[in-house]
């Protein structure tokens, strides 16, 4: 049976299961993604423990397991809830989303585990939000097994290509309107966040390799967003 105590984690999702307890999807660096069953946390007497156990709030959780769900021990905060809202709000819905559809479980996820967090922090401050969710979603394909392969390109400025998943950037005329710029391709693997003309397409390419994993369905997040944005501009 494996024992785990203490290990930094965020919850993605919670959601009610029997009477007084919560089956919850748990993000943690060391194990990735892993189910687990919370017991007597909804009951009246839990109130305050059970307001810990919401998505958002970084959180030090015990379980033991013993097959695909384990049995959580024990939680406490490991630090303040991030207070989200907007668009900011919408993001996270968006990390956690992505997480739950594409990641496998129990694989450890030290590296995303922290881009993750760092995200939130993002999302929370609203400073360079477009360019911390490219970066996650950049490192979310290659935790799955999909990153994107920007060793050996070139840094001539003025070059295009596309990028074509499982080959890599390969070559394409100046201006070629499905093409990407070098550019905005060397700004991804540098970590360097690029002027705003790059952002569009950064974005454009990164979800287009995520729904290529996603399916058809869209994610539920993304239509929340457009019917955010579309209320707000009604106002």
């Amino acid at each position: 049976m494996l024992r785990v105590e203490g290990e930094p984690a965020y919850i993605l999702h919670a959601r009610p299961y029997r009477e007084t307890s919560l089956l919850i999807d748990v993000l943690t660096p060391g194990h990735g993604r892993i189910g687990l069953v919370a017991r007597g946390v909804r009951g009246p007497r839990s109130a305050a423990s059970r307001a810990l156990l919401q998505p958002f709030q970084p959180l030090s959780l015990s379980w033991q397991q013993r097959g695909e769900l384990g049995q959580m021990r024990g939680f406490e905060a490991a630090g303040a809830a991030l207070a989200l809202s907007g668009e900011g709000l919408l993001a996270g819905f968006y990390l956690n989303e992505l997480c739950q559809r594409l990641l496998p479980r129990g694989e450890a996820l030290t590296g995303l585990f922290l881009r993750y967090a760092g995200s939130l922090a993002a999302a929370q401050t609203g400073s360079s939000l477009p360019w911390a969710l490219r970066l996650f979603e950049r490192d979310l394909l290659a935790a799955c097994g999909y990153g994107l392969m920007l060793d050996g390109v070139a840094e001539d400025p003025g070059l295009y290509c596309h990028y074509v998943a499982d080959v890599g950037p390969q070559l394409a005329a100046a201006g070629d309107p499905s093409a990407i710029e070098v550019r905005a391709l060397l700004a991804l693997a540098q970590d360097a966040e690029p002027e705003a003309s790059l952002q569009g397409p950064i974005r454009r390419l990164l979800q287009g390799l995520l729904q290529a994993q996603l399916g058809d369905e869209e994610l539920r997040s993304r239509r929340l967003l457009r019917e955010f944005r579309a209320g707000r501009s009604e106002d």
